[in-house]
């Protein structure tokens, strides 16, 4: 993952366990690319799905001349089955606050939505054949 958004031009920092790039009017995530554990429900990780946005955020600016924004949890970085990483789509909302995917859609909204800019979101899941989820 850092390979491809250091190519993306990103600046990553080493700690963090997630890439964040607000550039563009679209943004990319991939919510389950990390293994997600309690406390409410447990997720295992969705292959290839953080390599998929960030090789579409790349092909996107060369293809349709518009940067993507996104946001992939850093495979490097992150700790596995950490309680903080919270699965963005299973939020309360007293957790909105601690979750970075939160903030980078209130980030992304502020930079475009609420200035009257057209904007995107599209949120990959993957899964393979496999009997649990």
């Amino acid at each position: 993952l850092l390979s491809y958004s250091m190519s993306l031009g990103t600046k990553t920092s080493s700690f963090l366990p997630y890439v964040e790039v607000i550039s563009g009017p679209i943004l990319l995530t991939a919510p389950h690319g990390l293994k997600m554990c309690a406390p409410r429900r447990k997720h295992l990780r969705e292959k290839f799905v953080s390599e998929v946005v960030l090789k579409m955020a790349k092909m996107m600016k060369k293809h349709i001349g518009v940067e993507a924004s996104f946001m992939v949890w850093n495979y490097k970085t992150a700790r596995k089955s950490d309680p903080r990483n919270l699965d963005p789509n299973y939020l309360r909302e007293c957790e909105w606050k601690e979750s970075p995917w939160h903030a980078t859609l209130l980030k992304f909204k502020a930079k475009f939505k609420d200035r009257g800019i057209p904007c995107f979101h599209i949120d990959f899941h993957g899964k393979r054949d496999r009997k649990k989820s």
